[in-house]
């Protein structure tokens, strides 16, 4: 059994809040489609000892919106010359592109989605690696868009990740902004990707190595979110050259009766499919069913203990338990 002592309780997803976290993003673009018509980018230092030189699996994710279609928009990179390894996120055409490399010449794989992204306005877009399953997939607003077979493991001897520009050169090409940029030691799975791909985070979150949320800069610094210092500089920095983000956090809560007695309650299984189960020893009033952005999905009665959720679609939500001694909140992922 859970035994939770709560007082005001308020809901925080994932440091969450609205649909929101960030409200300033950073444009990668060259020529006239940059505000100061500086080819801006980052470089991150991934030298010795740098989680960022990933081995297993991984993930990466951001927000985009492009501004300009071009046959090569390079985002989130680490390669160079001989057998470094690295990885690269990038579109083709507008289309998303991943790529586990050992040798960028003569051993890689790549995969492409199949959805050609529309301009000007904001889109998801994430990559995983599995070694166990040796699967390299690409996914656009959290639908699988692209996946091929790889045997190839994760190396990265490189001394530097770059944002905005190719991995092996500082020669930023395409026009893009990009919002929430964020590396994993593991392969989110779809469900995961819906669920956290318009959530708010702390940077404390289990296997999150960097997060670059591009938010109040004021020098060419770019600082990791998270506490593993994988921070950065802007390359030919310049403060035009940040715009509105993909969306913005603010708190939102949900504010309860003060309690101050113990809850004892559980619910299985977790994840589920149809039905959740409810195991109290107190008597239960009233079931919210809250997204992971905060908003209420859905107001139930409880019946027979157990809680019908077969029409909420696959993802991750928050659970609010209202009974005579108080609220008990719990996390729970629909399959």
């Amino acid at each position: 059994m859970k035994k939770l002592l709560l007082s005001i309780l308020t809901i925080v997803v994932l440091s969450t809040q609205t649909n929101a976290q960030d409200s300033t993003a950073f444009i990668a673009a060259n020529d006239a489609y940059s505000p100061t018509n500086n080819d801006m980018y980052a470089n991150i230092p991934t030298g010795s000892g740098s989680n960022l030189r990933l081995t297993g699996d991984w993930t990466i994710e951001a927000w985009i919106n492009i501004l300009n279609t071009n046959a090569e928009i390079n985002l989130i990179e680490t390669y160079s010359s001989g057998n470094t390894g690295g990885f690269a996120i990038r579109l083709i055409n507008n289309k998303l592109r991943a790529l586990q490399i050992t040798n960028p010449s003569t051993n890689l794989s790549i995969v492409t989605g199949a959805t050609a992204l529309n301009l000007g306005v904001w889109n998801h877009i994430a990559a995983t690696l599995n070694e166990t399953t040796q699967e390299l997939k690409v996914y656009v607003n959290g639908q699988l868009d692209g996946t091929i077979s790889t045997s190839l493991t994760t190396l990265n001897l490189n001394s530097v990740l770059r944002i905005g520009t190719r991995g092996d050169s500082p020669f930023t090409r395409g026009e893009t902004i990009m919002d929430e940029v964020k590396i994993w030691n593991k392969a989110k799975t779809e469900a995961e990707i819906q669920a956290q791909m318009s959530g708010c985070f702390y940077g404390n979150e289990i296997d999150l190595l960097a997060w670059y949320n591009f938010e109040s800069i004021s020098t060419n610094s770019l600082i990791d979110k998270t506490m593993n210092g994988n921070d950065g500089t802007f390359i030919q920095y310049d403060t035009n050259s940040f715009t509105g983000g993909a969306y913005y956090c603010a708190n939102a809560t949900v504010s309860v009766n003060e309690v101050e007695k113990n809850i004892e309650m559980s619910i299985y299984p977790n994840p589920a499919q149809d039905v959740l189960t409810i195991s109290s020893n107190e008597a239960i009033n009233e079931l919210f069913i809250y997204s992971i952005g905060g908003s209420l999905i859905k107001k139930e009665m409880l019946n027979n203990n157990q809680i019908d959720i077969s029409s909420l679609k696959k993802g991750m939500y928050f659970l609010l338990i209202n009974s005579e001694k108080g609220v008990y909140k719990e996390k729970f992922i629909k399959e």
